[in-house]
């Protein structure tokens, strides 16, 4: 009987059960895995893993701040999240917040910096002059959450006047 699946950053297992054979392991195919009464998920680290977007501010178009504020005040955290960890939200969580929870630096909740809000961001980005210039996704291919979250960004910028991001 198997009793522990445990993962780690790199997106593969420590024990691997009929279903999770390959290398490039699904966090979605742990969730349908959970769904047997036999076998149990835990927390194993209940303040999580940070996860961030980088914009290269040596290149633009976001070398200018007020594009990169734009960004981010188009996030929507969710969406990244559902990429990586799946539909069952009691596994992760959301922090709007520029620092994580559990940090020396969280305030709690900052819905103004991070309202999740296209139409703020889409007149943030034209408020700071920007001129179509295109940008690059660069994204993570060793780990399967990572690159699964890293797929959300190419569809963004378009909703808030960007040219698509081309990946890289």
């Amino acid at each position: 009987m198997l009793h522990r699946v445990r993962g780690d950053p790199t997106g593969f297992v420590s024990v691997r059960p009929p279903g999770l054979r390959s290398d490039a392991t699904s966090w979605a195919k742990i969730g349908r895995l959970a769904q047997n009464r036999d076998v149990s998920l835990d927390v194993i680290d209940p303040s999580g893993r940070i996860a961030l977007m980088r914009l290269n501010h040596l290149q633009p178009p976001f070398n200018d701040v007020r594009v990169r504020q734009a960004v981010r005040l188009a996030v929507q955290q969710e969406d990244y999240m559902r990429a990586s960890q799946g539909d069952d939200s009691s596994a992760w969580q959301t922090c709007r917040n520029l620092w994580p929870r559990g940090t020396p630096y969280y305030a709690g909740e900052q819905a103004d910096l991070m309202p999740q809000d296209p139409g703020k961001a889409a007149a943030a980005l034209k408020a700071s002059g920007y001129s179509g210039q295109c940008s690059r996704a660069v994204m993570s291919v060793t780990s399967t959450p990572v690159s699964a979250a890293a797929t959300v960004p190419a569809s963004m910028p378009t909703t808030i006047g960007m040219p698509s991001f081309k990946g890289g």
